[in-house]
């Protein structure tokens, strides 16, 4: 249970890293922060699967996160293509799936429409620290529509890759 607690304080130090490093032009708070979590990700008997997640999940946010600043429904600073940080905190979550966000491995449903409840909070929370810019709002809706299949697949897949080896020290 530790483990599971250590990996959700450092899943939440990447957020608080990536997100105030672009805000702050400090992209290395956001790499530092990772190292951590990868660091403590390889202590767990998943290592192995937590990290191809991780390329995984970053590859998804390139995608996801490229096509809505394209769309102009985020804008990242400087950038038309979704930026590193974003990046980070794609493979941060990779690095989750099978610890902290490990309840919603069987429950893939429930973790997509948490996570769908999740996105239009967590881009607006970067917005108000000044990482990321939302032109309209109402257009997160499609951004969570977007996450709730993605993280419902991320979630079975995790489950079905990990079977009972779920890390709950």
């Amino acid at each position: 249970m530790a483990r599971t607690w250590l990996n959700a304080a450092l899943f939440q130090l990447v957020w608080f890293a990536a997100v105030l490093g672009a805000a702050h032009e400090q992209p290395g708070w956001a790499w530092g922060s990772l190292v951590l979590l990868a660091a403590q990700t390889l202590t767990t008997s998943l290592w192995r699967i937590d990290l191809a997640f991780a390329v995984v999940c970053m590859a998804i946010g390139f995608l996801v996160d490229s096509l809505w600043s394209w769309a102009g429904v985020l804008e990242y600073t400087g950038a038309g293509l979704a930026p590193v940080w974003i990046l980070t905190l794609w493979a941060a979550t990779g690095l989750s799936l099978n610890h902290s966000l490990g309840w919603f491995r069987t429950r893939a449903l429930i973790g997509g429409l948490a996570a769908g409840v999740v996105a239009p909070i967590s881009y607006l929370a970067g917005e108000r620290l000044g990482a990321i810019s939302v032109p309209t709002p109402a257009l997160l809706g499609w951004v969570a529509l977007s996450w709730v299949p993605i993280f419902g697949i991320l979630f079975a897949l995790a489950n079905s890759l990990g079977g009972e080896k779920h890390d709950t020290r």
